[in-house]
């Protein structure tokens, strides 16, 4: 089981730090300088959404905040680690037990069923209990009833709702979503964005979202939006 939530609110911490950040990516004779000199910081149970054109650095952004690339320049701090000078194993163990991840395909694995896919980091963790907290997080997502059921016996609203219970079964401190509303139709989408916001609300998780929808953007604690790696726009409301 998870553990209670504290009716006093925990002091907000920062879980994502960058300081002048840049990544530039080269191929043949073009580079490509997919984030300059960013500058952000995301707080626990804030969600900060990141807009901008095709090609403008947001998954490179989300890329280098989740641990998956390093940065070329800059400070990258995510949970107390230092991204830039962590090891492999060390970046492994963040995503492992730290940072969770939500895509727009919502990547579960067809033959499992919703449950066995939302044990699979219980799994990796070593986790021998993990029956009651699938039930429970299937039942937070408002799927405990489709259990049994595999990723084609649902539609991409209940999909992306397992891939959600998944991403929290390891507890994570921090939740990064690129374009998770990206196959949904708006009522869905906005449903699953609720959901997720409401999440990390109660269980004090930071969340970074890249997105094209505009519902997004203006329900988010903090925004910014991107052009040609550059933050050119920062709005907290």
């Amino acid at each position: 089981m998870f553990e209670t939530v504290s009716s006093e609110p925990a002091e907000p911490t920062d879980i994502v730090v960058l300081d002048g950040v840049d990544k530039t990516y080269t191929g043949g004779r073009s580079v490509v300088h997919a984030l300059q000199s960013v500058d952000l910081s995301v707080r626990s149970g804030t969600l900060l959404a990141v807009h901008g054109r095709s090609g403008s650095g947001k998954t490179t952004l989300l890329n280098v905040i989740g641990g998956l690339d390093r940065p070329d320049a800059g400070r990258v701090e995510v949970c107390g680690l230092d991204l830039v000078s962590a090891s492999d194993a060390e970046l492994t163990e963040l995503r492992r037990r730290s940072v969770a991840f939500v895509f727009q395909g919502f990547g579960l694995l067809p033959m499992l069923s919703a449950a066995e896919n939302v044990e699979v980091p219980l799994r990796l963790q070593g986790i021998t209990e993990r029956r009651e907290r699938v039930e429970e997080l299937l039942d937070v997502v408002g799927l405990g009833g489709r259990a049994d059921h595999r990723p084609n016996e649902l539609s991409g609203g209940e999909q992306q709702r397992v891939a959600i219970a998944r991403a929290l079964a390891a507890d994570p401190q921090l939740l990064v979503a690129d374009e998770p509303t990206g196959q949904l139709d708006s009522r869905t989408g906005a449903e699953i964005m609720k959901l997720i916001v409401a999440v990390a609300a109660e269980r004090d998780i930071a969340v970074v979202v890249a997105t094209h929808d505009l519902s997004i953007i203006d329900d988010a604690d903090h925004r910014v939006e991107l052009q040609d790696g550059h933050v050119i726009a920062e709005l907290t409301p």
